[in-house]
């Protein structure tokens, strides 16, 4: 079962996964891994998501290894062999594109590691924080992304302010997405949401710039002037990190007259002060809010991945639907549908699951992006099992074609009918194995295994007829099992009340010896 995400994935007729549509809920990187993951486990697709790849990494990145990899994937024969296609069906490689790329990286990297050794000498603080943040954005762009890790990780020891260690907490969760380091990412959320009561957004820049000021520097090719720093602040004293210098130390400056100290109503951090206007308050509120949703959600992958399934299901039942645009780089509304319902399938109760995922309105908008999502957890609710399965297997392309889903989704399908199963039986004190196969649309063999395995586990207390087909649970008398549990604890509390009335007595009586400070009691006589 571990290995069954990396098994090539068919598309047969009438399949209702459409990649095209699917991807386009994507950008930035996101869709880049999507693609070439898409292009790595169906041979129907392979063609056409690499071909789209390399032009992504063409089009956004200098990523030069990872178009080239796109290209073999492009070029290979997906049988088990990965032979090369011939060469009539072959497409060619850019080298032109490559030569120039690997040329004009080179040349960014040598001016960023030149600027980094300046300010080293300097000693300014803020300007060696943003001269490794570049070096960062750099070595990603490039897609080096252990190195742009580490230059990012770097800037922790030079941070001065809330909004520099926002900063580097939000650059880190980038990359730790990318990089599939899923426990970092919890402890850079809970970093970066301890700033929340001091961080400033309207010093920071907004979050639509720094996306967007990232999404202008994958878009250029380095042309011939000064580089373009990538980093979250956006009121720049210029275009190096020198300038990002001297643009936050004015901002850090001003701020001293401009914010207060407190947090407003609207949970605004440090941008509440008195000289904030009505519109930079509001501002400020929508900046935190996409803020908020961005460590929600990353958060919640990152609970996802990590097979905790119960606490994922919470993190993405909080996640908020009107701040799509706060993490689309590295996840959809659709993937928290989808992601949502089945952690909550796998993982709740009747009561719960109608409690915690039904009735909460927030989510509901997140369902409209997933209808096959919300049928799941409509027939789920309805006890109609035998649809949630083949719902499951309706769309088991897209799930299998999933980069975040694909590699848990064997584990929470069991999860998911292990529990159904479970809810199934536990109304009744027996019940025929074949309507429990009629419940599930199973043959009467799966059914007794899927039966016995539950039995063997302990998550149903019964005892399973095999010659009559029928599965007898065993019941606890609770009156009696009370009554029991109240006897047993009365004679706890007896016995230990005598013994307290016991030495009691002996103090009374002056019998309990009591050993000195400086000479211990010795009873060797």
């Amino acid at each position: 079962m571990s290995d069954e995400h990396t098994l090539p994935v068919m598309i047969g007729a009438g399949d209702p996964f459409d990649w095209e549509a699917y991807i386009a809920n994507y950008q930035g990187r996101t869709k880049i891994q999507r693609l070439t993951y898409i292009a790595s486990r169906s041979p129907p697709l392979r063609i056409a998501t690499a071909e789209a790849a390399a032009e992504l990494y063409k089009n956004l990145t200098a990523d030069v290894s990872g178009y080239q990899h796109a290209m073999l994937l492009r070029n290979t024969n997906p049988d088990p062999g990965q032979s090369l296609l011939p060469a009539t069906q072959r497409a060619s490689v850019d080298s032109a594109w490559i030569k120039g790329t690997q040329d004009r990286a080179k040349v960014k990297m040598e001016r960023l590691e030149l600027e980094l050794r300046q300010y080293t000498n300097n000693l300014i603080k803020e300007s060696i924080r943003m001269a490794h943040r570049d070096l960062g954005h750099h070595a990603r762009y490039c897609g080096d992304l252990t190195t742009a890790y580490t230059c990012f990780t770097k800037t922790r020891d030079f941070c001065t302010t809330s909004e520099a260690v926002m900063e580097m907490c939000l650059n880190s969760i980038d990359i730790c997405i990318e990089l599939g380091r899923w426990s970092d990412i919890l402890t850079y959320v809970g970093k970066a949401e301890s700033q929340l009561d001091t961080y400033n957004p309207l010093a920071a820049g907004s979050m639509a710039a720094a996306s967007a000021a990232r999404a202008a520097a994958s878009a250029s090719r380095y042309g011939a002037g000064a580089g373009t720093s990538t980093g979250g602040v956006a009121a720049r004293g210029g275009n190096t990190a020198g300038g990002d210098a001297i643009g936050a130390l004015f901002r850090a400056g001003m701020r001293g007259d401009t914010t207060g100290g407190g947090v407003d109503g609207a949970g605004a951090g440090g941008a509440a002060g008195a000289g904030t206007t009505g519109g930079e308050k509001a501002k400020a509120k929508r900046e935190m809010s996409l803020l908020s949703a961005r460590l929600k959600a990353a958060h919640a992958l990152a609970l996802f991945r990590l097979e905790r399934f119960p606490l994922a299901a919470k993190a993405f039942l909080d996640c908020d639907a009107n701040a799509a645009e706060a993490y689309s780089e590295f996840i959809s509304p659709g993937d928290i549908a989808l992601y949502g319902v089945l952690c909550s399938l796998a993982s709740f109760g009747r009561a719960e699951l109608k409690s915690v995922v039904l009735e909460r309105s927030s989510f509901q908008s997140f369902l409209e992006y997933e209808p096959h999502a919300r049928e799941m957890l409509d027939s789920f609710a309805s006890c109609r099992y035998q649809k949630v399965l083949d719902v499951l297997n309706k769309w088991q392309t897209r799930h299998n074609l999933d980069l975040h889903l694909s590699p848990v989704i064997a584990k929470l399908k069991l999860s998911l009918i292990r529990r159904a199963i479970c809810q199934f039986v536990e109304p009744y004190d027996s019940v025929r194995v074949d309507r429990v196969s009629e419940a599930f649309g199973w043959d009467t063999v799966r059914t007794q295994i899927a039966l016995t395995e539950l039995v063997r586990t302990g998550e149903i207390r019964a005892r399973i007829d095999t010659v009559g087909g029928v599965l007898e649970v065993d019941r606890v008398d609770e009156r009696a099992e009370l009554f029991g549990r109240a006897i047993k604890v009365g004679s706890e509390q007896t016995n230990k009340s005598r013994k307290m009335m016991f030495r009691m007595n002996l103090v009374r009586e002056g019998l309990i010896v009591k050993e000195g400070k400086d000479e211990p009691l010795d009873f060797a006589y």
